[in-house]
């Protein structure tokens, strides 16, 4: 059996980055969200999905009408 490969650097140093610890940081407010309003928490996806639409369609009429 083939051991697997070990990051030695990241083992023996064991700090996280500024940006890993915002990652978690981030997932775990998004998780709090989520748990604590779920109902909320899809109402904010869906605004989000049709503030999305909205900028492709208004950019798909301005790109039409060059």
């Amino acid at each position: 059996m083939v051991p697997a490969k070990v990051d030695w650097e990241r083992v023996q140093g064991g700090a996280l980055s500024l940006k890993q610890i915002i990652g978690y940081a981030i997932v775990a407010l998004l998780l709090f969200f989520v748990i604590k309003d779920p109902t909320g928490a899809a109402h904010t996806v869906n605004d989000i999905g049709d503030f999305l639409s909205s900028v492709a369609r208004g950019f798909s009429a301005f790109i039409g009408s060059l």
